[in-house]
């Protein structure tokens, strides 16, 4: 069983730092292998995510005001939908407008500032883009959280990263995925381990 479970650490572990760590050369320039994946998917899905993405906007919307004002009791007794709904006013009022503006813009009504392309337009494409970004991310990072390269690694180099950034050595492996990896890749890590308490 000791043998089966380094076999797993060493071969999930490479794969992650290989997608998310190792730039290699694509297009001219240099992306990690991650990078390259979501290009692919968004390839593939992009032009289908519009429809999707505003129903669950005003879908979610709706519901948010339903659960802010009314307090269904499925929806409070369930811990990942009380947590997501039953939010502070200032998001209700956020996705109530968010709601608004992308059904404005898909159907092309109302104000130029907010129906053009160069500015609703960007806000929706970019949205569509993160389909992609964690349609690959949520398949990928268990890569480098579940199979203990960051736990390896911390214990590495924690007193290095413990001084100098005031955070748990466990955190290296984030650190390294925001210097050199993708952004938004790094930014859900480090929403992940928040969540978690590390």
């Amino acid at each position: 069983m000791e043998a089966k479970n380094k076999t797993k650490f060493i071969l999930f572990s490479a794969i992650g730092i290989f997608l998310f760590l190792i730039p290699i050369p694509y297009l001219n320039s240099f992306t990690i292998p991650v990078g390259i994946l979501i290009d692919a998917v968004k390839s593939v899905i992009h032009d289908y995510t519009l429809v999707p993405l505003i129903l669950f906007i005003v879908i979610n919307a709706i519901f948010t005001v339903i659960t802010v004002l009314f307090k269904p009791k499925f929806i409070m007794e369930h811990k990942w939908l009380s947590a997501n709904l039953n939010v502070a006013p200032l998001y209700v009022v956020s996705r109530v407008l968010g709601a608004i503006f992308a059904v404005m813009y898909y159907f092309q009504v109302g104000p130029q500032m907010i129906i053009d392309a160069n500015t609703g337009g960007v806000m929706i494409d970019l949205t569509r883009s993160l389909i992609s970004v964690l349609t690959v991310i949520s398949f990928t990072m268990p890569l480098l959280t579940e199979f203990g390269i960051m736990e390896f690694v911390g214990i590495l180099i924690s007193n290095v990263v413990r001084p100098l950034f005031k955070v748990p050595g466990r955190s290296a492996i984030d650190l390294i995925t925001s210097w050199f990896g993708a952004s938004s890749a790094a930014v859900l890590l480090t929403k992940q381990q928040y969540d978690r308490g590390y």
